[in-house]
């Protein structure tokens, strides 16, 4: 029980980067996912470039990157801004790609009977396409945001007293590795298990009949 107490401020802190990410990596993949698609060219290709780039280097080089080598060129970034932010670009740009995916899948049939019907585009979006894509894009964004809270032992990297950072420290003071990773596994299988079941339970409520 000790133990478990002393875990606290680390979960508290996980628990915490994961309820402030989520929703931002959200916002920055629908406007990278919907400003690309309106074929801006070099506002898109620049957006491109970011993903891509981002989806070609691991995230623990992006962080390490960010905290560690911006500094020789004068940017310091502290552990929060850091760590949140960079979460969120990486997520961010994968969840983009989801987005993007589920925007194209809606027939384009549709688009143009809202298009006869008179609807602006913003309307059509969010009458139309919207429905119809969050249908496609709920399965992969979930098991996304489900990877986002096993992502955030990263964090440790920079120092940011997360769960794992404070598991190492008790580790090192009380030497008892399998009680305390023990505890950080039951944590992360109380927050995420149910996490899944209920994801799981949603998108069976708005499956395509």
């Amino acid at each position: 029980m000790d133990l478990a107490r002393q875990l606290l401020p680390g979960i508290r802190t996980t628990l915490l980067i994961t309820v402030l990410v989520m929703p931002l990596a959200v916002i920055v993949a629908v406007v990278v996912a919907v400003v690309r698609l309106q074929s801006v060219p070099v506002l898109g290709r620049a957006l491109a470039f970011y993903v891509d780039t981002i989806r070609s280097t691991p995230l623990l080089f992006q962080l390490f990157f960010v905290f560690y080598i911006l500094p020789f060129v004068g940017i310091l970034v502290g552990p929060w801004p850091a760590a949140v932010g960079m979460l969120v670009l990486h997520f961010g740009a994968y969840q983009s790609e989801i987005v993007r995916a589920g925007i194209r899948s809606v027939p384009q049939t549709n688009i143009e009977a809202a298009t006869v019907l008179g609807m602006s585009r913003t309307l059509t979006y969010r009458r139309v396409i919207a429905p119809l894509a969050g249908r496609v894009i709920l399965p992969p964004m979930g098991n996304s945001l489900l990877e986002l809270l096993k992502a955030t032992v990263v964090v440790s990297l920079v120092s940011l007293p997360d769960v794992m950072f404070i598991g190492n420290v008790v580790i090192g003071q009380t030497f008892k590795a399998p009680e305390v990773l023990g505890l950080i596994t039951l944590f992360f299988i109380g927050v995420g298990y149910p996490a899944n079941r209920l994801l799981r339970m949603v998108e069976r409520k708005v499956q395509l009949p």
